[in-house]
């Protein structure tokens, strides 16, 4: 309950310092008092959001899946896209193909990694948990925000149950840096729909939280990277509930590991990835003259970049879990790549000294 007090009261101190209400006034549809009337001036001020036509901004329609993925491209700096990979349901000549194309290979929506042909269903409303999600994963490729840390539902009583991806996004990073409230004491409303005067104040309130400030970006350069470094911090979650000491990183593991991921994902091969590097020798080769004693690797295929994902995959299997709670091993390196389908791989290489 703590902690979402706290949440609740970083949320209110955000809205000191915004634009001027008066940059709304070009809406007729976001009046003088409007309760999102200084978000909507920020984000369109800043270029986020344009205009409906005429004088509207429509605050109280729906945002869709495509109108975030522009939103989102745009405050990317709208780089450049290359490939065609994207859902089936996207048109050649959408004014937001290439929002959405990028939005896709960047790994931003949910199931973003499942195979081309999947439906996106653009002009549907995204959902609360879904906006997290993407703006967490956003934060992550862009190196905004570190990883977040699983945090408990709380009084929340509809999040019991949600999908890991959204707890996480919903609870253990959009709450606490004030982007996401709840809509009552005890509901966070996973599922609701998010309308485009939401979207602004969240927007606002991220750009404010991570931006706004000239703070210095989070140490972690991209995505992948804050993905290495939660895989070490859940790695060693397990082997503390286990009663293990907890593993140390080595220069030389994280390399090799994150070769064998690269490999992995060059390869992308969905029947037969394993333990096998492509020249056919097997995995610990890697190590070169690093492999003195005992050496193990896990390794995960998954549509996201979640790093707990990866790792419940392997708690969830006998094997790769007793290799992470290995009460012989000491040190660890981890690797995360993206391969061209979309898919994420990721490796860990144990070994005793």
């Amino acid at each position: 309950m703590k902690r979402q007090i706290a949440c609740l009261g970083l949320a209110l101190s955000l809205w000191t310092g915004l634009a001027s209400p008066a940059l709304a006034a070009g809406f007729a549809d976001v009046p003088e008092g409007h309760w999102a009337r200084d978000s909507v001036a920020y984000v369109t001020e800043k270029g986020l959001f344009q205009g409906a036509g005429g004088d509207r901004f429509i605050p109280d329609a729906v945002m869709t899946r495509s109108m975030l993925a522009e939103v989102l491209y745009r405050y990317a700096g709208a780089p450049a896209v290359t490939g065609s990979g994207t859902y089936s349901d996207v048109p050649d000549g959408a004014y937001y193909r290439d929002a959405v194309t990028w939005a896709y290979q960047s790994g931003l929506y949910p199931d973003s990694g499942a195979a081309t042909g999947g439906e996106l269903k653009p002009d549907e409303a995204v959902q609360r948990g879904e906006f997290a999600v993407m703006l967490y994963r956003f934060a992550l490729l862009t190196g905004d925000s570190p990883a977040a840390e699983e945090a408990p539902a709380g009084p929340f009583s509809d999040m019991e149950g949600v999908d890991g991806e959204v707890r996480l996004a919903v609870l253990g990073w959009a709450c606490p840096n004030g982007i996401l409230t709840g809509t009552g004491e005890t509901t966070m409303d996973p599922e609701g729909g998010v309308t485009r005067a939401e979207a602004a104040v969240m927007l606002a309130r991220y750009d404010q939280t991570f931006r706004w400030t000239g703070r210095e970006k989070a140490e972690a350069p991209d995505g992948l990277e804050a993905a290495r470094q939660e895989l070490v911090a859940l790695t060693n979650g397990l082997r503390q509930e286990a009663g293990e000491a907890p593993l140390e990183t080595d220069e030389t593991l994280m390399a090799a590991a994150q070769i064998r991921a690269e490999e992995c994902a060059a390869m992308d091969d969905l029947d037969n990835y394993n333990h096998v590097r492509p020249d056919g020798g097997p995995f610990y080769t890697v190590l070169g003259d690093r492999l003195t004693g005992y050496a193990s690797e896990n390794l995960a295929m998954v549509s996201a970049l979640s790093a707990r994902e990866a790792v419940t995959v392997w708690e969830n299997s006998s094997g790769h879990y007793q290799n992470m709670v290995n009460p012989e091993i000491t040190r660890i390196g981890v690797g995360v790549a993206r391969s061209d389908s979309g898919l994420y791989y990721y490796c860990q290489i144990f070994t005793d000294g």
